[in-house]
């Protein structure tokens, strides 16, 4: 090959990838556009009000036309057991029946209710003081745990027997 024909190969392909290019680019741009326009839908005019008609009337006929969406959400708290062998009990307090052992690291779900009164307890190298919890199992016994057994983040309580 001379060196003639090889700068026209090397001019000529550049050329050629930028054709490509551009109808590529052209492509992607319509593309946009249709993707764009699909999702705009038109709103539904509502009917005419008169002008004499009273905001009651109005708001009336706004409300008719909307879906009720007023609902009560109860979420739900996920827990997770820091205490192995953690006793759900059937009353709040360490007399109580003991329903099932929980193991580290269970995920249980928080029922709403807490204990007024604290409880002071020993843990082992430490002494912790809270509330008993109501919860639910995955199993879906209901009972009450030490406060200081459960957490939002798993994790295993240092210091215990």
């Amino acid at each position: 090959m001379t060196e003639e024909t090889s700068k026209k190969k090397k001019g000529v392909l550049p050329r050629t990838e930028l054709v490509i290019l551009i109808i590529l680019l052209g492509f992607f741009v319509l593309w946009a556009f249709k993707q764009c326009s699909d999702s705009i839908q038109p709103i539904e005019e509502l009917e005419e009000v008169s002008e004499n008609a009273s905001i009651d009337t109005i708001s009336l006929e706004l409300s008719e036309n909307k879906v009720d969406t007023v609902q009560i959400v109860q979420e739900k708290t996920i827990l997770y057991v820091n205490i192995n062998n953690l006793k759900l009990r059937a009353e709040p307090n360490l007399n109580s029946e003991v329903l099932e052992e929980l193991s580290l690291g269970s995920k249980v779900i928080y029922d709403g209710a807490v204990t007024d009164s604290i409880y002071t307890l020993n843990l082992g190298t430490r002494e912790a003081s809270e509330p008993y919890i109501k919860i639910k199992t995955w199993k879906g016994k209901t009972g009450w745990v030490y406060g200081a057994g459960v957490d939002y983040y798993q994790k295993k309580v240092k210091g215990l027997y």
